[in-house]
C-alpha cells in the first residue's frame, strides 16, 4: 500500500486547529474572571488534542468500524438516558403532544439530573448519520436489526428534544449528503435534475412558511425564534467589535458582559449567544474566529478531494456519515452554540466527528491507491505557498490601508477589557485601588483610540457611557452622538446617547432617541426604576428628568395625575419652579379640577400655562 504524503490541506487545517485551541488559551487572561473561563477552555483544547488523537489512529481501516460502533452504543445509552428522564423535566416550550408522549416513555426514575434539549439534540444529530450507516453496511440479521432499533431510538429522543434548529440542520444536512451520493451514482443530467429538485423543495418549504405564518404553531414558534435571534446576534456582533482582537473570554463571561455593555442593564438576560461562530468571535477573537472557519472550510475542501478522487464503491459509507453529521452540526450552529455552554461533552464530539471524516479519507486514499505524481505534489505545495503569500500580503495591506480604525480599534478593545474589569456591577468584590487603576487605563486606551481616529465609533461610544456610568454627562453627549450617527441600530447607542440627553436635561431629546429602541415599553419601565434611584441618592433633578422623559415617551398618556405632581414636585425641590410651573399646568389641563396641582400653583405665585411647546419627534 502506498504512503500517502503529507497533504496541503490537511496542513493547513491542522495548522488552523493549533491556532484556535492557542486563542482558546488566551481567554483565561482575557476574561475578568478567569475561573468562569476555565471549563470551556479546556473543553476546546481537549476537542483539539483529541482530533490529532483520533485522527492519526482512524487511518487504520480496521479501527473505523469498532470506533464508529462504540461512538454509535455511546449515543444509544445517552439517548435512552434521555428519553428515560423526559418526564421528569420542565420544558417549557415543548408541544403538549411530545410532552405526553415523552411522560409515557420516561422509564427511569427521575435522577436529578438537567439535560438541556438543544444539547441533547446536538448529540443525536452528529451521530444519527453514523449510526444510519452502520444500519446500511451490517449484512449481519441479528447486528442490522441492532442498529435498526438504534436508529429509531435517536430518531424518537431528537424527536423529543424539539430542537428545531436541530431538525433543520439534520435535514438540510442529509439533503447534502444525498445530492453528493447522487452526483456520483447518477448521470449528469440525472444528477442535476436531483440537485434542481432539492433546491425546489427548499424554495417551497420556505414558501409555504412565509404563507402559512402563524397560523400553525411549529411555523409560527420557528419565526418567532429566529426574529428574537436575530436581535442577539445583532447586539452580540456589535459588542465583539469592542472585543475584536482578543475576545472577552470564554464561558460564562459573555452574560454579564453582554447585558451591561450591550443592553445597558445590571442584571443578566441572556446567558449566551445562541450561534457557534458569535460564540467563538466573543470569546477568542477574531483570530480564533478565523482559524475555526480556515479548518471548517480545509475539512470540506478534502472531504470534497476524496469524493473526486476515490471511486464511490470503494468509499467507505461512514466516511458519509461522518461528513454529514459534523455538516448537521454546523448548519444547527448558526442558531445555537451549546457546544460553548455543555462544552465538556458537546464541543469534542464534533472534533471527533471531524476526526472520524478526516481518518476515513485518508484510508480510502491509501485503498484507491491514489498518489500524486512529483509534478502535482510540486504544485499543490506551490498553490499553498502562493495562497499563503498573498494572504500575508493582502494582510499587511490592510493593516496600511486601514492603519487608523486598526490601531483604534486595538486601543479600544484594551480599554474595554479594562473597563470589564474595574465595573464594580461584574467585579464586586474587586479591591478599591485595583478598580481605580482599571478605570485609569480603560480611560487612557479610550483617549488613545480617539486620538488616532476621532470618529471611530466604538471608542466613542464605550468612552461616553463609561462618562455617564461616572456621572460626567455633558462630556459624553458628543462622543455619543457621534457614536448613534454610527450606529443608530445598537441598543448600547441609541440608549446610551438617550441618558447622556435626559441627564443634562434634553428630555425631549432623550424620548426621541428611545423610540428606536425595539423594547419601548421596557425602556419607559426602565426608567421609572431610574428616577427612584436618583431620587434615592438624592439627585432630585435627575429623577424629575427620568420621569419627565417617561412622560414624553408615554406620549402623554398616562392617566395618573399623581405621577405628574411628582414630576412636578421634584423639580420644584430641584430648584426650577418654571419646570414645575409646566407639569402642574400639565396636571390642569388634562384634569382642571385637580385641587394638588391647584394648590402647588397656588403656593408658588404661579399661573397654569395654557400653551406647551410641540413635543413631537422630526
Amino acid at each position: 500500500m502506498p504512503k500517502l504524503r503529507l497533504s496541503p490541506i490537511l496542513l493547513v487545517m491542522n495548522t488552523a486547529l493549533i491556532v484556535y485551541g492557542l486563542t482558546a488559551l488566551l481567554s483565561i487572561w482575557t476574561a475578568y474572571d478567569e475561573r468562569l473561563s476555565e471549563s470551556t477552555m479546556g473543553a476546546v483544547v481537549l476537542s483539539v488534542v483529541l482530533y490529532f488523537v483520533f485522527a492519526n489512529r482512524l487511518r487504520q481501516l480496521d479501527v473505523q468500524p469498532l470506533f464508529a460502533k462504540i461512538v454509535g452504543v455511546v449515543g444509544l445509552l445517552f439517548s435512552l438516558f434521555f428519553i428515560s428522564q423526559f418526564g421528569h423535566q420542565v420544558y417549557i416550550e415543548t408541544p403538549a403532544i411530545i410532552m405526553t408522549a415523552g411522560r409515557i416513555t420516561s422509564f427511569l426514575p427521575g435522577f436529578g439530573i438537567f439535560i438541556h434539549q438543544n444539547s441533547a439534540a446536538t448529540v443525536i444529530e452528529l451521530l444519527l448519520p453514523i449510526v444510519f450507516t452502520l444500519w446500511l453496511m451490517t449484512t449481519n440479521r441479528t447486528r442490522r436489526f441492532f442498529w435498526l432499533f438504534t436508529v429509531a431510538v435517536f430518531l424518537y429522543a431528537f424527536l423529543l428534544t424539539y430542537s428545531r434548529g436541530a431538525y433543520v440542520g439534520v435535514v438540510l444536512a442529509a439533503m447534502i449528503g444525498l445530492a453528493a451520493v447522487g452526483a456520483r451514482r447518477l448521470s449528469g443530467r440525472q444528477a442535476v435534475l436531483l440537485v434542481m429538485g432539492m433546491l425546489a423543495l427548499i424554495v417551497l418549504l420556505i414558501g409555504g412558511i412565509i404563507v402559512i405564518g402563524s397560523s400553525v404553531p411549529f411555523v409560527a414558534s420557528l419565526i418567532g425564534v429566529t426574529t428574537s435571534r436575530l436581535e442577539i446576534y445583532r447586539n452580540s456582533l456589535m459588542l465583539a467589535g469592542d472585543y475584536i482582537f482578543t475576545g472577552m473570554g470564554l464561558g460564562d463571561t459573555f452574560a454579564m458582559v453582554y447585558s451591561r455593555y450591550s443592553l445597558m442593564i445590571f442584571v443578566p438576560q441572556i446567558t449566551y449567544t445562541h450561534n457557534l461562530f458569535l460564540a467563538i468571535l466573543l470569546g477568542q477573537g477574531i483570530v480564533g474566529l478565523v482559524a475555526f472557519l480556515i479548518a471548517i472550510i480545509a475539512f470540506y475542501v478534502f472531504v470534497i478531494r476524496v469524493m473526486v478522487v476515490v471511486k464511490i464503491t470503494e468509499l467507505d459509507p461512514l466516511f458519509y456519515g461522518a461528513w454529514v453529521g459534523v455538516t448537521a452540526t454546523l448548519i444547527h450552529g448558526l442558531t445555537d452554540a451549546r457546544q460553548y455552554v455543555e462544552s465538556p461533552f458537546n464541543l469534542p464530539l464534533l472534533f471527533i466527528g471531524m476526526a472520524l471524516t478526516v481518518g476515513c479519507g485518508i484510508n480510502a486514499l491509501r485503498a484507491e491507491a491514489f498518489e500524486d505524481s512529483t509534478l502535482n505534489r510540486r504544485r499543490n505545495w506551490q498553490r499553498l505557498r502562493l495562497i499563503t503569500v498573498g494572504c500575508v500580503v493582502l494582510l499587511a495591506a490592510g493593516l496600511v490601508i486601514f492603519r487608523k480604525p486598526v490601531l483604534a480599534a486595538f486601543y479600544t478593545n484594551l480599554g474595554a477589557l479594562d473597563e470589564t474589569r474595574e465595573d464594580s456591577v461584574i467585579s464586586s468584590n474587586l479591591r478599591e485601588d485595583e478598580r481605580e487603576s482599571y478605570l485609569k487605563y480603560a480611560l487612557s486606551n479610550y483617549e488613545q483610540a480617539l486620538a488616532i481616529d476621532p470618529d471611530y465609533p466604538n471608542a466613542n461610544r464605550r468612552l461616553g457611557n463609561l462618562e455617564l456610568n461616572m456621572g460626567v454627562f455633558e462630556a459624553a453627549v458628543p462622543l455619543l452622538e457621534k457614536s448613534y450617527a454610527a450606529q443608530s441600530g445598537y441598543q448600547a447607542s441609541i440608549k446610551g446617547l438617550g441618558l447622556a440627553y435626559m441627564w443634562v436635561g434634553r428630555t425631549q431629546d432623550a424620548a426621541c432617541v428611545f423610540k428606536n429602541l425595539a423594547d419601548v415599553p421596557g425602556m419607559n419601565s426602565e426608567l421609572y426604576t431610574w428616577q427612584n434611584y436618583r431620587n434615592g441618592q438624592d439627585q432630585v433633578l435627575l429623577s424629575a428628568y427620568a420621569l419627565e422623559t417617561a412622560a414624553i415617551l408615554e406620549d402623554f398618556q398616562q392617566t395618573n395625575m399623581d405621577v405628574w405632581v411628582l414630576v412636578g414636585d421634584r423639580f420644584q425641590a430641584a430648584g426650577k419652579p418654571e419646570k414645575a410651573q409646566e407639569w402642574y399646568s400639565h396636571v390642569l389641563q388634562k384634569d382642571p379640577n385637580n385641587p394638588t396641582a391647584a394648590d402647588r400653583l397656588n403656593a408658588l405665585g404661579l399661573k397654569p400655562i395654557k400653551d406647551f411647546p410641540d413635543a413631537t419627534c422630526t
